[in-house]
């Protein structure tokens, strides 16, 4: 669902609802208590009650739903509502597409596509949704597909190239972004995307360049600064990626990556106490986050305080149990501790999963780190 650009930092609480919309809830919303949220939402749904079948008023009230409230079950309720009273409208099938999507309801979200009147956007939604589960050979039919009915429709080589990228496909990546940006030069996301498929390839010079442009376009613009700073950290160039963090948090203070991101370049550097600020001040945003736990985890373990590191890496472990990285920092901390058969267990836990999500290179680093801890296990 589009929204549009932040206008005015100021926002009018009174009945003129439009002119309260007409701000980005996304950027406002750290400065919008509840009780205005709720007001909105009472002078909406008067005013739906009195204009239903006003397009404009329900698309702001989904908005509402979504950035400020966050209710995405109120969200797909308000798009269907929309698809049954314009139902040629493939707009607002999308929208309740995205909807259900965001719930994680993919079959249904994917059927949402479908309706009286079938072309190139329906096919172009239905490749984002499968893009969005991950299922990229089907995302890259349906793109197929649209790029065949509407060959200049940018946005369609820029979602096929995520889904080349998800694969690992980083050529077919990279050449559908240059296609996009050939015919839509003036988009900053698609330089963002081909500057994260640079990194991916370890090109940070390239994936530099691709940022700045994007930040040429659009210096508001909160993902261009983060990214750069990854790739000034890849470069080694760690002060420079604490600028872009710095950057990335003053215009936007409740970004918890950008606190996280730049908590572990304090932490490349040593400045330990500065990391724990940065990962405390993420998790604090975003207590589900689980790289900021285990971050900070690895820090206490530095410090030599392994029942705080312990503690945090069990949490990172508990919210994605999935991640090898999780495992084999927890392992470190036990193995500090002289618990050499729990670092051993998180070890072989860690290379399975490295091997499962194909980190064959993690995997064999952490291969030779358990092997070192079985040498040091006293024996029985």
């Amino acid at each position: 669902m589009p929204f549009g650009r932040l206008k005015s930092a100021k926002v009018y609480y009174n009945n003129d609802i439009i002119k309260y919309m007409e701000q980005e809830l996304k950027d406002l919303m750290p400065y919008i208590d509840k009780q205005h949220l709720e007001t909105a939402r009472q002078q909406y749904l008067r005013a739906i009650q009195n204009s239903p079948a006003d397009a404009q008023l329900r698309i702001q009230y989904a908005r509402l739903l979504k950035e400020g409230l966050q209710e995405p079950q109120a969200v797909a309720e308000q798009c269907r509502v929309m698809t049954e009273l314009w139902p040629h409208s493939y707009i607002y099938r999308a929208n309740y597409a995205g909807a259900l999507a965001d719930m994680g309801k993919f079959d249904a979200a994917i059927t949402a596509t479908l309706g009286p009147n079938q072309d190139y956007r329906t096919f172009y939604w239905r490749g984002v949704i499968y893009l969005k589960m991950g299922e990229y050979d089907q995302a890259i039919r349906n793109l197929d597909q649209v790029i065949k009915l509407s060959p200049a429709f940018a946005k369609a080589y820029s979602k096929r190239a995520l889904a080349y990228k998800g694969k690992g496909d980083y050529e077919g990546a990279i050449r559908d972004f240059n296609k996009a940006i050939e015919l839509d030069p003036n988009y900053a996301v698609t330089y963002i995307n081909r500057g994260v498929a640079y990194a991916d390839k370890g090109e940070y010079d390239s994936a530099i360049h691709n940022y700045n442009k994007a930040i040429e376009l659009n210096r508001g613009h909160v993902d261009a600064y983060k990214n750069r700073g990854v790739a000034y950290s890849g470069k080694g160039e760690l002060d420079k990626a604490i600028a872009d963090f710095n950057q990335a948090i003053e215009l936007n203070p409740t970004d918890a990556v950008a606190y996280a991101n730049r908590g572990s370049i304090y932490l490349a550097k040593g400045d330990y106490g500065w990391a724990i600020r940065d990962f405390d001040q993420a998790i604090e945003l975003d207590p589900a986050y689980a790289d900021a736990y285990s971050h900070r985890g690895a820090v206490y373990a530095i410090k030599g305080d392994y029942q705080r590191a312990i503690r945090d890496l069990d949490q990172a472990i508990r919210l994605n149990p999935s991640n090898a990285k999780h495992y084999n920092n927890r392992g470190i901390a036990y193995s500090s501790k002289g618990e050499y058969d729990l670092a051993i267990r998180d070890f072989e836990k860690a290379i399975q999963l490295a091997l499962a999500s194909g980190e064959k290179k993690l995997a064999k680093n952490i291969q030779i780190r358990l092997e070192l801890y079985k040498a040091k296990r006293p024996h029985p």
